[in-house]
């Protein structure tokens, strides 16, 4: 039975149509997987595209914070360097007040030394 199957014209027409099928099913199966690599592909560029912007949005506001804060800090060096000059003018000020309030002591214990004999 085999033999006539064999030897029969339809044989080489089933084993065509035969072929031709697993062809076709492993042709769609390549073309399925290949479609769903590309789809994923480009689902991973929209995200990295995405991720991106977030990215360049942050470091904008990033930097606007830091300018600001730049901005700020400068205005402390500023206020700083107004009070370091006034401390500077003020331990000036107290030295001279000091030697002031000497001499006036020296010139007190003279005029009491002075009363007192």
């Amino acid at each position: 039975m085999f033999q006539a199957l064999i030897n029969s014209s339809t044989f080489p027409a089933i084993i065509t149509s035969a072929l031709t099928a697993i062809v076709t099913y492993l042709v769609a199966r390549h073309t399925n997987k290949k479609e769903l690599i590309i789809a994923d592909r480009q689902q991973i560029s929209q995200e990295n595209q995405q991720i991106r912007q977030e990215l360049r949005q942050e470091m904008d506001k990033l930097r606007e914070e830091l300018h600001v804060w730049r901005n700020r800090c400068m205005e402390l060096e500023t206020i700083v360097q107004e009070w370091r000059e006034k401390y500077t003018t003020l331990v000036l000020e107290r030295q001279q007040l000091e030697y002031r309030v000497k001499e006036l002591e020296t010139e007190l214990k003279t005029y009491m030394l002075g009363r007192t004999v």
